[in-house]
């Protein structure tokens, strides 16, 4: 029920839209523009959680570091309709200093697809759907497949104000899909302050009003799943789940190029086990604070 509770307010994490929380890039929640705006972002990535004690299921402690690329294609039409095309993967290394350590290495392929339109001046609607490939390294990463899929209806209240709402449905490695509500809010607070809660919340101030630099605070729960190797023919799994406060700074040094850096905390990460769909393991890690740098490009 905990968990259920934290995807109900920050959407599920498999679709993730990790580059609203980190750059001050398009979204799919940015005013749309008049005509078509075909363009394609690539992006590169790392973030690094220092090493934290592990305080029930194994001993020692355990840092995470990861490296992840990204494509993304977004694309507006005639102010009504827009979409957001994404490809990415990541890869992880787990480094426990317990020589009982679970698993080392893994790896994710994962993909998303937003779309919304405009009604009229008021409504509109939005769809989205994803899916994530994720698996220790060397097992096969269809294996670790999970998908979600939903949509909803949006309203504004203003031109700077719009709010979205429907519902998702969401499968768990080696558990039951479940239902969940889904939601969003883009508010322009003022010129330089924009609030924008849908994979998390993000803060984002621009500090010279010109899109140069803007720094955001973020929060958001996280969730990852990746197939194991089967031992003793047992066939298992682990969700790798945490919430993440951060704070950041995009720079676009061009209209087509920027860099950005975050540093923050994870705090109630567990890693669930699971063997044969059952749930068999849980190994708590106590908070660490974690920094994150990534640079991307546009065309």
């Amino acid at each position: 029920m905990k968990k259920a509770f934290l995807y109900i307010i920050v959407f599920a994490a498999a679709c993730r839209l990790s580059a609203q929380m980190m750059t001050s890039a398009a979204t799919p929640l940015n005013i749309l523009a008049p005509q078509w705006k075909m363009g394609i972002t690539a992006e590169a990535a790392g973030e690094f959680a220092l090493p934290a004690d592990i305080s029930d299921g194994l001993d020692g402690d355990v840092g995470v570091y990861s490296a992840s690329a990204n494509v993304k294609f977004q694309g507006a039409y005639n102010d009504r309709h827009f979409l957001t095309l994404s490809l990415g993967y990541s890869y992880s290394q787990y480094d426990f200093s317990s020589d009982n350590a679970p698993f080392s290495s893994m790896n994710k392929t994962s993909a998303l697809a937003f779309y919304t339109g405009r009604i009229n001046e008021r409504w509109g609607a939005f769809a989205i759907a994803g899916a994530s490939f994720g698996s220790q390294v060397g097992e096969s990463m269809w294996d670790g497949r999970t998908a979600a899929a939903g949509g909803g209806a949006s309203y504004s209240f203003s031109p700077d104000l719009t709010v979205g709402l429907g519902g998702l449905a969401y499968s768990r490695l080696d558990n039951t899909w479940i239902g969940l509500p889904v939601g969003f809010i883009d508010w322009k607070i003022c010129d330089r302050l924009r609030l924008r809660p849908f994979s998390g919340a993000a803060l984002f101030y621009d500090v010279f009003g010109d899109n140069s630099l803007v720094l955001n605070l973020t929060g958001e729960y996280c969730n990852s799943y990746y197939r194991l190797e089967e031992r003793a023919g047992n066939r298992r799994s682990v969700s790798d789940s945490y919430f993440q406060l951060s704070a950041g700074a995009a720079y676009n040094f061009s209209p087509r190029a920027y860099v950005g850096a975050c540093v923050g905390g994870n705090f109630g990460r567990e890693l669930d086990m699971r063997t044969n769909s059952r749930s068999a393991e849980e190994i708590e890690i106590d908070s660490a604070p974690f920094f994150g740098v990534r640079a991307g490009v546009s065309f």
